[in-house]
């Protein structure tokens, strides 16, 4: 039942971040959360706090994987996981500002914690 209940809250935040992309236009530039939104959240939860993968804001995982451990790994993905390429130089969809957004934003989790 709580899965179905996150499952219904990502697709309405989704619905919105898709409205909003549209309404504002193309160029419009997306921030770090929304980014992690649309393209990590299914996977990592919402704000990093863990899915049915890892929690990327953890304080555990960002103590030992720092700012360009975590741009790598989203860039080029993890080898033998379900983790694939996000950097448009290895076939996914994201730019390096696009991905250099995301890591701020769950690094901002550091301070937090």
């Amino acid at each position: 039942m709580q899965q179905q209940s996150f499952d219904s809250s990502l697709l309405i935040v989704l619905m919105l971040l898709i409205a909003s992309f549209v309404l504002t236009g193309c160029d419009s530039e997306l921030s770090g959360a929304d980014l992690y939104t649309l393209n990590c959240a299914g996977c990592h939860g919402a704000a990093g706090k863990g899915g049915s993968t890892i929690a990327l804001s953890d304080a555990a995982y960002l103590a030992t994987h720092d700012d360009k451990t975590m741009t790598q790994l989203t860039s080029e993905g993890v080898p033998n996981t379900v983790m694939r390429a996000f950097g448009k130089t290895k076939g996914g969809t994201l730019t390096d500002e696009q991905i250099t957004a995301i890591v701020k934003y769950l690094c901002s989790a550091r301070t937090t914690n």
